[in-house]
């Protein structure tokens, strides 16, 4: 009998067959050879950037983790291991420019992100498409003549105008199912505005990103924090609404993590507004202390409120592409 022929009662497994990492056939003509690709192309990211840890580890460098100078104890043997830890899987990967990491965060997210709109438009419903991730490996592979992996979407809801959501773990009420738009349309809406703001005010936060005179510069960027203020404000109570409301009927446990990141984001977004106003009320060394307290509250509040967006995408997308060899 040919694969995919049995009927959905006779037991069979209707699924394609896993693709297989030492057949040429599976990794050329079905696209695996895209995994390939993917695995070498971080192998030689990771043996660049090891090769630049090498060289800042022989300097006196400030990293955003660990300090390292000449007057530390390096005999002590807790900051040898954070510094090798810190050396060989941190530094790979993070970028050691603030202004590079938070735009390589923005594209990345934003454009895994905006797709959701797009086949809610076309679709009729809600889903992650991977073709934004897998798009760019699949050209690698057709150019080197080889097959492409088909790319999926994996669904938030059925089509809205015909059928209920299957992927729940409890059924919705019709109250709540009736504004599963309402509910998705402005988390989504809101979490890019956010994600565009907060990328912005972080990317031109040193003099000469708003003005190149001071005056100027920290004016322009008090102004637009205050709109950046507002957008995280009305992010964070989505967020507290959504968590609060439950449509989806998410899992006890899912909804711990969601009310654990809402409480950091209140934290630290309470905090980065007193230190911001304790900055301009000081002078000299403690005004360098607050602003710089300032500063990493407010970027730890954007990486934590922008988990939803790029991370949980990237996560589905390498979960995706390591079930083409293992189902």
């Amino acid at each position: 009998m040919a694969f995919g022929s049995a009927s959905p009662d006779s037991g069979v497994d209707l699924r394609p067959p896993a693709l297989n990492l030492t057949s040429w056939d599976d990794m050329c003509t079905e696209g695996g050879i895209t995994f390939i690709i993917f695995l070498t192309l971080i192998a030689l990211y990771m043996i660049k950037r090891l090769c630049l840890a090498n060289i800042w580890s022989n300097r006196t460098v400030t990293s955003p983790f660990y300090s390292k100078s000449e007057e530390q104890d390096q005999s002590r043997f807790f900051p040898r291991v954070i510094e090798k830890i810190e050396d060989y899987f941190v530094l790979p990967w993070v970028p050691r420019a603030l202004d590079s990491f938070v735009m390589w965060i923005f594209f990345w997210f934003f454009i895994t992100t905006i797709p959701m709109a797009i086949n809610r438009y076309y679709k009729k419903r809600w889903e992650n498409d991977v073709f934004a991730l897998q798009g760019p490996f699949n050209l690698i592979s057709h150019l080197f003549g080889c097959g492409m992996l088909n790319t999926t979407t994996i669904p938030y809801t059925e089509v809205l105008e015909e059928n209920p959501p299957r992927l729940f773990s409890q059924p919705l009420t019709s109250a709540k199912y009736e504004r599963i738009d309402w509910f998705l349309f402005f988390h989504l809406s809101i979490g890019l505005l956010w994600l565009c703001a907060a990328s912005l005010q972080i990317y031109k936060h040193k003099v000469g990103g708003w003005s190149f005179e001071r005056e100027e510069h920290w004016k322009t960027h008090r102004m637009f924090g205050k709109v950046s203020l507002l957008i995280a404000l009305l992010h964070t109570l989505m967020m507290t609404y959504i968590t609060f409301e439950n449509p989806v009927k998410q899992r006890l446990i899912i909804l711990i993590g969601y009310w654990g990141m809402v409480s950091q984001s209140v934290r630290h977004l309470s905090r980065g507004i007193k230190f911001a106003s304790l900055t301009a009320r000081s002078t000299g060394d403690e005004k360098k202390r607050f602003k710089k307290l300032h500063e990493m509250n407010m970027f730890i509040l954007y990486v934590k409120t922008i988990r939803g967006s790029g991370t949980i995408r990237i996560s589905a997308w390498l979960l995706w592409i390591v079930g083409q060899f293992l189902t």
